[in-house]
């Protein structure tokens, strides 16, 4: 998927009168919130007011902390719930699932900032792996039933790009190796998601590639 971007151009005097018409917005609002704060002012006594003019600086860090306090952002929604009796592999992109019944296994509801990050031995310290020797490691240890799946990948998708940051890091990859899949090729692929930008981007790459330590895998605590 290409992702592009855009740019606008404008006159110097278009970019200066709006400028202008920005800081005379600004200053009418910065009036009405004096205004409102006078207005909301518990009843003060003198030598209280010259205690805040004496003090400027305590004024500052009052005045700071409501600044910071009202650009807190509501905590970010990370439970993650799904519907594992439900096949989530549209059949036009997988001709088939390998590990079919492993769709209905794991948690339908999980906090995905418990979701672990894997990686093999093989993928630290600047190594790589292939992907098809990473599969079958995953397939003969027993380990895929823990790993998430295509289910999983929707969902997380869903959360937006707030959520994908805030648990797996900005421009990050993960994969999702219950769910791979032999597509209308014949090549085996698996399911990842990554930071696509402005959004969660959900897509499949073929087995032969190699993983290193920027592609790991997805899975619940064992």
């Amino acid at each position: 998927m290409f992702y592009g971007y855009g740019y606008y151009c404008g006159s110097s005097l278009a970019k200066t009168n709006g400028e202008n018409q920005k800081g005379k917005t600004a200053m009418n609002i910065f009036d009405m919130l004096i205004g409102r704060i006078a207005e909301n002012l518990p009843p003060l006594e003198g030598e209280a007011m010259k205690k805040w003019i004496d003090n400027p600086m305590k004024l500052k860090n009052f005045l700071l902390g409501l600044s910071t306090a009202s650009q807190e952002e509501d905590p970010l929604d990370t439970i993650i719930c799904v519907d594992r009796s439900v096949d989530s592999v549209c059949l036009n992109l997988a001709k088939e699932v390998i590990h079919y019944k492993l769709g209905t296994v794991g948690p339908t509801k999980y906090d995905l900032v418990k979701v672990e990050l894997y990686l093999h031995d093989d993928q630290k310290e600047g190594g790589c792996m292939n992907g098809t020797k990473l599969y079958r490691y995953l397939e003969e240890t027993d380990s895929l039933k823990n790993c998430l799946g295509f289910h999983d990948a929707l969902k997380i998708q869903k959360k937006k790009i707030k959520v994908f940051r805030k648990v797996f890091g900005r421009g990050k990859t993960v994969f999702f190796w219950k769910s791979v899949a032999r597509h209308p090729d014949y090549r085996l692929y698996v399911p990842f998601v990554s930071d696509g930008g402005n959004e969660v981007v959900v897509g499949w790459t073929r087995l032969d590639n190699n993983w290193d330590g920027s592609c790991p895998a997805a899975r619940f605590a064992s």
